[in-house]
This record gives structure tokens, sequence and C-alpha cells, in this order.
């Protein structure tokens, strides 16, 4: 008669069969478009992150700091629907990103963009 153990081992060989083919489903294309998006998305949020210290020192206007906090949510709502998992660190991080107030904390959003790259490196060792 198998353990219970042994049967939850026995378990797991699909499931990680499954997993295995899951990742090698995702080749090189899907990591290489997830790559790009990532990428681009950490530059948009590093952009919104100086607009915004630039607006509250003044030198910039709020319209154009909003107008371009605007783009910013746009183009990042964008990158999240292209990310090829909806559940990965990269669409959690532009989900946050994309529910941010237009008037974000500078500081919030360049946290936002380090943690992109981190995900961009991650990718980039693939």
């Amino acid at each position: 008669m198998m353990s219970p153990r042994s049967k939850r081992r026995g378990a797991r060989g699909p499931l990680l069969a499954a997993a295995a083919f899951l990742i090698a489903a995702s080749g090189p294309g899907e990591r290489s478009k997830d790559l790009q998006t990532v990428k681009e998305a950490r530059s948009v949020a590093a952009e919104w992150a100086l607009t915004n210290r630039l607006a509250a020192a003044g030198r910039v206007t709020p319209t154009y700091a909003e107008a371009m906090a605007r783009q910013a949510k746009r183009q990042l709502a964008s990158a999240l629907k292209t990310v090829s998992d909806p559940q990965g660190p990269a669409a959690h991080e532009l989900a946050r990103l994309t529910r941010l107030p237009a008037n974000a904390s500078p500081d919030v959003l360049a946290r936002s963009a380090r943690r992109l790259l981190a995900i961009e490196a991650g990718l980039e060792d693939r």
C-alpha cells in the first residue's frame, strides 16, 4: 500500500510536467516580446517620475505634468495587455502603476521603475 506521502509525490509528476510544458511553450519569442515590453514600461515609469519631480519643483506646469501622466498610464495599460503572463511580476507591477494617480510621488514611481528593471534583468537572464 502506498503511503500518503508517496501518493502526493506521485501526483506532483503530472503537475511538474505541465509546468515544464508551459515554460517551454513560452519560448524565446514571448520572452523577447515581454523583455521589450518591460523595457519600454520601465522607461515610461522613469519619465513619469521625472515629470512629477519637475512639477513638484515648479519646473513644468501642472497641465503638462497631467498630460504626461495620462499618456504614461495609457502606455502602461497597453503594455499590461501585451505581457504573456497576466499573473506574473511584470503584470502586477504594470497594474500597480496604472492605478496610481497622475500626481503620484516621484519616489513611488522611481521605485516601480527599479522593480521593472529587476524584472527586465530576470528576463534577460533566461
